[in-house]
């Protein structure tokens, strides 16, 4: 797994899953659950799965 934080920082393996579930919190695991079975299948057909994810930020998304 690899992470690219806001400012470029680049994560891998355990350093991005404990920062991802950091992000995630308590969604950690059921998002996992939801992305592993496409990683799998685009892996098995010889692709390389790349997902991306936007960060909002809580106190922003209140006053919207």
């Amino acid at each position: 797994m690899v992470l690219i934080m806001p400012d470029k920082t680049v994560l891998a393996n355990e350093v991005a899953r404990a920062k991802l579930s950091e992000f995630w919190q308590g969604n950690y695991s059921p998002n996992l659950n939801r992305l592993i079975p496409t990683m799998a299948d685009e892996l098995a057909n010889d692709s390389l799965f790349v997902n991306g994810v936007k960060m909002v930020d809580h106190k922003s998304a209140k006053q919207a």
